[in-house]
């Protein structure tokens, strides 16, 4: 089947979604399909070899099939659901993050002076990278030609990030040291670019960093040889890095690799960015105290800002690609947004509520990160099969579905159930695997499904495997009799 009949296929499924909750009336079920599963489920090398928590049943509700549906399991990137559906539920779809770039008037006739400092105000917005714009920096550079074009030219002060929007915990809770360079575990703040990724290339004995920026201290161990082959280092809580391996002569060594404190990173990047555009400060460039409050600006003057995408717009690679980073920042905007600070604490708090407003049991949810990459947070099939009922209900229901991985279509679910109309988030760690959202069954009715495994003792291909088979039966046997 051609690509473009299964986006149709999938449009015309997602529709019916929508269409069967107000429409379709109550559901009676046969026992064929539960029968089906339960014997499935027994048969299988994934119960006898992890731990399975397994919920299924439909858009309003009702109990299809369940197994061990209270286990309280890590969920991996299906946390994920828990951060897009806070963030659609209570911020909207058309949310927009705001860069402002605050200071005092300038002062055209004493050639562009401006006194005091430059603030550049972060809100947590984590666009700045592909694939929103070509180049990491792309925004700051409108930002430093916008303030070019009003003359500034010098500043008496300093320039000041402000990234109080955030705590400063930029990882998740229970990461660990063995993530940290890896892009997948970049840090989260409340100034964010380049996905907090820098690129480091090594050449005769000189380091240059994309984006450029001097907060790096490189300790460069490599000698040369017949060939490049290098490794880096960074030691965690630091811009400490060091390379070793060999780099053959005329070439040059190098990798992208995440940032510590990207707030800072930030900073730096815009001095060196406003420079291009013949704009001075007499003072130092630095990250704005710490505080539980948000500074305020209102005896400043609002001289550049910038208003990132739709929120959707974000949610929808966070979600089909799971997107890490993405998803880090987005949580923590919901707890800056709903409980006054981007924490863990106050975002967890945040998206516990969203549990209670649907009337589930919040009962040994953990909740460690935005995104699913600790193996601390802990939830069940049960609750998290009940959140996908109650967003089916949301007055941006069909916004929050947009962002699910379709099947055979996208995201994470490409190549998989090529033959079945799914809308599902996958999640990997581990000795994790999960599966959760809707499948439009043979018959035109919704299921919600639920799948969880933890501590699997055999490759994740088979715990995939499992999943694929199990959803495929919904669908093909159907849920009325």
């Amino acid at each position: 089947m051609r690509v473009i009949d299964r986006v149709r296929i999938a449009i015309l499924s997602f529709i019916l979604v929508i269409a069967f909750i107000a429409a379709c009336p109550a559901a009676s079920y046969a026992g064929l399909l539960k029968e089906k599963l339960q014997n499935y489920v027994e048969a299988s090398q994934a119960a006898s070899n992890g731990d399975l928590s397994i919920y299924v049943c439909d858009s309003e509700g009702k109990t299809i099939f369940e197994y061990f549906p209270d286990r309280l399991l890590a969920p991996a990137s299906n946390l994920k659901i828990l951060t897009a559906a806070s963030a659609i539920h209570y911020l909207g779809p058309d949310y927009r993050y705001v860069t402002s770039v605050y200071g005092t008037p300038i002062d055209e006739k004493r050639g562009g002076l401006m006194e005091g400092s430059l603030y550049l105000v972060g809100s947590g917005d984590p666009t700045f990278c592909k694939p929103f714009f070509d180049s990491p920096t792309a925004v700051f550079e409108e930002l430093a030609e916008e303030l070019a074009k009003k003359g500034l030219r010098r500043i008496t002060g300093d320039i000041i990030g402000d990234d109080s929007v955030f705590d400063r915990e930029f990882t998740g809770k229970g990461w660990k040291d063995r993530y940290i360079l890896d892009s997948y575990a970049a840090e989260c703040a409340g100034l964010s670019l380049n996905a907090n990724l820098v690129q480091i290339t090594l050449m005769r004995g000189a380091v240059s960093f994309v984006p450029d920026s001097s907060i790096f201290n490189v300790n460069d161990n490599t000698v040369s040889g017949g060939y490049t082959d290098i490794s880096m280092i960074r030691k965690r809580g630091t811009n400490d890095i060091t390379v070793k391996g060999s780099i053959a002569p005329g070439e040059n060594g190098g990798a992208t690799i995440t940032v510590h404190n990207p707030s800072l990173f930030s900073i730096d990047a815009f001095e060196k960015i406003l420079k291009t555009q013949s704009i001075y400060n007499t003072g130092t460039t630095r990250l704005i105290p710490e505080s539980d409050s948000r500074y305020k600006y209102a005896e400043f003057v609002e001289l550049a800002r910038h208003e990132s995408p739709r929120l959707l717009e974000i949610l929808i690679p966070m979600m089909k690609e799971s997107d890490n980073m993405l998803a880090q920042h987005v949580f923590k905007t919901i707890g800056a947004e709903i409980n006054g600070k981007g924490s863990l604490a106050k975002s967890g708090e945040s998206v516990l509520n969203l549990f209670k407003e649907a009337g589930i049991d919040t009962k040994g949810i953990v909740i460690a990160d935005g995104c699913g990459l600790s193996d601390l947070n802990r939830i069940s099939s049960r609750q998290l099969g009940g959140l996908l009922v109650f967003m089916l209900k949301d007055k941006h229901s069909k916004e929050f579905l947009r962002t699910f991985p379709v099947s055979g279509v996208d995201g994470t679910l490409k190549y998989r159930m090529s033959d079945n109309n799914v809308w599902a988030k996958t999640g990997t760690i581990n000795g994790v695997s999960s599966l959760s959202g809707y499948v439009v069954t043979n018959d035109g009715d919704t299921a919600v499904f639920s799948i969880i495994s933890n501590n699997h003792k055999l490759g994740p291909s088979v715990f995939k495997g499992f999943e694929d088979a199990f959803v495929s039966c919904i669908a093909n046997t159907g849920i009325r009799q």
